[in-house]
């Protein structure tokens, strides 16, 4: 346990070391957030009363899988083309607590990003929800956005590609599961059967009051063991 608190420290302090991306990180979520407060306006007020509490939940929503499936898919692949987890594979800590502490590192990041959109929302769009609304909406956007971490570590083994694949697959999650704008056009099982659809129902149904559908965090670990199990055969192919 100790190696594992200490891998976990060392990776929070080698995150927030890089500045320019903790910056980008936070700003890249708010600068969406408000550019589809006002660009984006009119295609979510077809929704009714509730389209600034969709655009929240979305954007937040859209903001913390960015991160996963974006910025550490690349922090991923760098660390593989300079060597690092083959100097990793070297030492005695366990491969699980390398890839755990990278997990609580990205979670740590992801709570600063939640607060800062969820009071931008609340002082500046003027979004009033209950203290346990936010705090359980919160709870449930960090949870089920951690099930895009296997993502991020599949799409950071592929090299030169990561970049581009892992762009190419945020904005299929985003457009098909209703993000960037209400699903339109689109058989709904088809956008139901996207993770990121099942996490903006679910984080809807927090803020309205409506039963939590437990039943939709299955895909989610399915997903998850999916590409975490190839994650891991391709790591255990190539040694870097």
């Amino acid at each position: 346990m100790n190696g594992l608190y200490y891998q976990v420290v060392n990776e929070i302090r080698t995150q927030y070391r890089d500045v320019r991306y903790i910056i980008l990180t936070l700003l890249l979520p708010l600068i969406v957030y408000l550019l589809a407060d006002t660009i984006n306006r009119a295609s979510y007020i077809s929704l009714g009363n509730k389209w600034q509490i969709y655009l929240l939940v979305a954007m937040t929503s859209l903001g913390l899988m960015s991160t996963a499936i974006g910025e550490f898919s690349i922090r991923i692949s760098t660390e593989r083309s300079k060597g690092w987890t083959k100097m990793v594979r070297l030492t005695p800590l366990p491969r699980s607590h390398y890839l755990i502490a990278k997990l609580l590192s990205q979670v740590s990041l992801w709570i600063i990003t939640v607060i800062v959109l969820f009071l931008v929302a609340s002082v500046f769009l003027h979004i009033y929800l209950l203290p346990i609304t936010w705090i359980q909406l919160a709870i449930w956007l960090i949870l089920a956005s951690s099930s895009f971490i296997t993502w991020g570590f599949l799409i950071g083994m592929l090299g030169s590609a990561t970049q581009p694949v892992a762009t190419l697959t945020l904005l299929a999650l985003a457009v098909i599961g209703g993000l960037i704008q209400p699903i339109n056009g689109l058989p709904i099982f088809i956008s139901q059967s996207f993770p990121t659809f099942l996490i903006l129902d679910n984080g809807l149904r927090i803020v309205e009051g409506l039963p939590f559908k437990w039943i939709d965090v299955i895909p989610l670990v399915i997903y998850s063991l999916i590409t975490g199990g190839i994650a891991i055969m391709l790591d255990k192919r190539k040694k870097d």
